[in-house]
């Protein structure tokens, strides 16, 4: 599958997005901790139905939760260890895997 294409969003007040296809940022959300929000977005829908996949289509659920984490992980150098026990203790569900 391509890429989701980035899209530059010149409203300021719009929201930033993320889907199978495109990944839309107005200026203010172009932080790392934002853009990899969206792009665990992106990585968790399902490209026929642009819903999230394995988790009830639960925009904000156990898939999506585990890839952002795992995105937090690898490109802010936060501790997956601290992320889980946060999850665990705000009982957020995150997917095995």
């Amino acid at each position: 599958d391509p890429a989701p294409l980035v899209v530059d969003i010149p409203n300021r007040s719009e929201a930033a997005t993320g889907s199978r296809w495109a990944i839309r940022l107005p200026a203010w959300a172009r932080r790392k901790p934002l853009i990899l929000h969206e792009v665990a977005h992106s990585l968790s829908i399902d490209g026929d139905e642009n819903r999230c996949v394995h988790d009830d289509y639960n925009y904000h659920g156990p898939l999506y939760v585990a890839l952002v984490m795992d995105l937090y992980s690898m490109f802010l150098g936060t501790s997956r260890d601290h992320m889980r026990e946060r999850a665990d203790y705000f009982g957020v569900t995150v997917a095995q895997g």
